[in-house]
């Protein structure tokens, strides 16, 4: 029916407004939207001005109120049937602005649409992205639509048990935030989201063995693409790594968390929190333990007596090959993963050091065995020499010369070491000091034993003590 050009009165009182409620209804039956829509504004003002000025007195059921509640929801119905019968895009978009003009609530008109709606028009994913831009703001997407995006398939975790199942779910938020659109300065504060966040890491450091580059890569991006304020991403990711660092359950060795917490630490989002620094020094104070432990028992623990066979030998202790095997390993793991802190390997070395010289300064060994000695002590100066990283400590290059000084009394004839003379050298920070040797003795034992006992000047009046503790049993039987 055509609509005529002359506009309803705006005189609306109490006298006369339930005929206004009737008259709008008319309208709304013969499609006369401009003459409805005024009138419709009209009584919707003076229902808000009934309801401002009576307060609590407004009876919820007064004639009005029910009249007024009856258009509403027979406009809604009006027009929902309307809505889904439209085949055509454009007719589609006017009914749903006029049900816009009614639910004036944008997430009573969400709810309304995605609850009580069943369109049969098809519509492109362009046409879907201009219908939310004209009747939602992109925080309204987001808002109205979290709940119903958490309930999905998309954020079940019930089922997820690898890294790229929690990969998925990222994926997934990542497309849902994209596809609202929200503004760079948008902050996502809603606690539920958080959860999924905090849900999200937290299963993924759960998982045994996780990969904990594959672990910064998602807190970096999530940083980046998740609107989260500094704030909120520090508290869950510190929830996540107190979980992690201290969860009975977490069956990582001491080295294995190590090297994943230095990993972590490469973050540079994480490295501002305390807790990485923390964590990486109870870990590393874990492994140092562990390997001390493991060192005593198994390669120490190996050197209680070496079963050297003199000259025929010609070969290392098996005592010390082992510990050579287990610091080329120790080297070889460090290389392969960087993050892992080259400390590990200097305390292995000093401690090592620490043994060495207490136990080849009190082996005894005969004239015979004194040539396997020396091979021993001039492999150890070798592994150390080529495997400490960076330079050498004064105090470490203390215990190498120890140790050569201990070769050196043992290599020496009685007439070089009983006229020891000290020499000063160019080489003042140079493990062998510039002298010359093969794997078993040193080119010339006077200098090597001028050198050495140089670097001992303070303790020179207790070296023939020394020379004799160690050659006791030089011509034993």
């Amino acid at each position: 029916m055509s609509e005529t050009n002359e506009m309803p009165s705006s005189d609306i009182n109490p006298g006369n407004a339930l005929n206004r409620i009737q008259e709008c209804h008319r309208y709304l039956m013969t499609q006369k939207w401009e003459s409805y829509s005024f009138l419709y504004q009209l009584l919707f003002k003076f229902q808000e001005v009934r309801i401002r000025g009576a307060g609590k007195m407004l009876r919820d059921d007064d004639e009005f109120t029910n009249a007024w509640n009856s258009l509403r929801s027979n406009s809604v119905d009006f027009i929902l049937k309307n809505l889904e019968d439209a085949q055509d895009y454009d007719i589609f978009i006017l009914w749903l602005k006029r049900l816009s003009e009614i639910v004036t609530d944008h997430r009573s008109l969400w709810n309304i649409l995605h609850t009580e709606v069943q369109c049969s028009l098809k519509v492109t994913a362009e046409q879907s992205h201009a219908i939310a831009a004209t009747f939602f703001q992109p925080s309204m997407l987001f808002e109205f639509g979290l709940d119903s995006f958490l309930a999905s398939d998309l954020c079940d975790f019930s089922n997820i048990n690898t890294e790229d199942g929690i990969v998925d779910v990222f994926y997934a938020t990542t497309g849902f935030i994209r596809g609202c659109n929200l503004s760079p300065s948008y902050e996502i504060k809603q606690p539920q989201f958080l959860d999924l966040v905090n849900r999200m890491l937290m299963v993924f450091t759960e998982i045994p063995n996780f990969n904990a580059s594959c672990f910064v890569w998602l807190v970096e991006s999530i940083h980046e693409h998740f609107h989260l304020n500094d704030s909120s991403l520090t508290s869950i990711c510190k929830t996540v790594l107190e979980n992690f660092t201290s969860n009975p359950n977490n069956k990582n060795s001491p080295i294995v968390k190590l090297n994943k917490l230095c990993i972590i630490s490469t973050s540079p989002f994480l490295q501002s929190l305390s807790i990485i620094q923390d964590a990486i020094n109870k870990a590393f104070s874990n492994v140092i333990v562990e390997q001390h432990v493991f060192v005593r028992k198994y390669i120490f623990g190996c050197f209680v007596s070496c079963l050297w066979e003199g000259p025929a030998s010609n070969k290392l202790s098996d005592a010390l090959s082992a510990w050579i095997l287990y610091l080329k390993n120790l080297h070889k793991r460090i290389s392969n993963q960087p993050e892992l802190p080259n400390l590990l390997l200097i305390d292995f070395l000093d401690d090592s050091l620490l043994h060495f010289t207490g136990y080849y300064g009190e082996v005894q060994p005969t004239m015979e065995q004194s040539q396997n000695l020396r091979m021993d002590i001039f492999a150890v100066v070798e592994q150390v020499v080529k495997y400490y990283p960076n330079k050498i400590p004064h105090d470490t290059l203390q215990k190498i010369w120890f140790l050569l000084t201990i070769a050196a009394v043992c290599g020496a004839s009685e007439d070089e070491l009983s006229n020891i003379v000290q020499i000063d050298c160019d080489e003042k920070e140079e493990p062998y000091l510039g002298l010359e040797h093969d794997d078993k003795n040193f080119t010339d034992y006077k200098t090597a034993l001028g050198r050495l006992s140089k670097k001992f000047d303070s303790e020179l009046e207790a070296f023939p003590v020394m020379v004799d503790f160690i050659r006791k049993k030089y011509k034993a039987e």
